[in-house]
């Protein structure tokens, strides 16, 4: 398939797709908030960072490239945005075991300190990952709000 360059809304249904994926339940919430900020910036989140860069052709899956979100964010300072793409890149396929091992990889770029604050960062979203995988082991099923906690729904029979 061949990119249309030049056709914002193409980019658009392609970032707001991506977004979905990534983000999961937290979807609507994400662009709600963006949009209360400044319209520019939801458009600009769909279009161009998801649209562009995110989810357009080439060799990294969207795995991969959220992945490479986690990498760079980790050295950033900004733990909610953190949080969300650890959610996000297990949404899109990671392991636990692989979004583990992309953050104790970046100690050489982004410092002992970075990679401490993400590394309980890092905690938070595992614990909660094993609370929700022991929930559905005991027949809920859990859904988790992205923020280190979980909202339970009971699996209808």
């Amino acid at each position: 398939m061949t990119e249309p360059k030049g056709d914002p809304a193409y980019w658009r249904t392609r970032g707001e797709e991506a977004l979905g994926t990534i983000y999961g339940a937290k979807y609507e919430r994400l662009r709600q908030r963006m949009e209360k900020l400044h319209p520019v910036l939801d458009s600009i989140m769909a279009e161009h960072a998801y649209g562009r860069v995110i989810s357009r052709e080439g060799a990294l899956s969207l795995r991969m490239r959220e992945l490479c979100v986690v990498a760079v964010l980790t050295g950033q300072d900004v733990q909610p945005q953190l949080q969300s793409h650890l959610y996000g890149a297990r949404n899109v396929g990671a392991s636990a075991e692989e979004i583990a091992a992309v953050v104790g990889q970046t100690k050489l770029p982004w410092g002992v300190q970075a990679q401490e604050q993400a590394t309980n960062t890092l905690q938070e979203f595992l614990n909660d990952i094993k609370t929700l995988e022991r929930a559905k082991l005991e027949g809920g099923e859990h859904q988790s709000d992205g923020a280190g906690g979980s909202v339970e729904r009971r699996s209808k029979m």
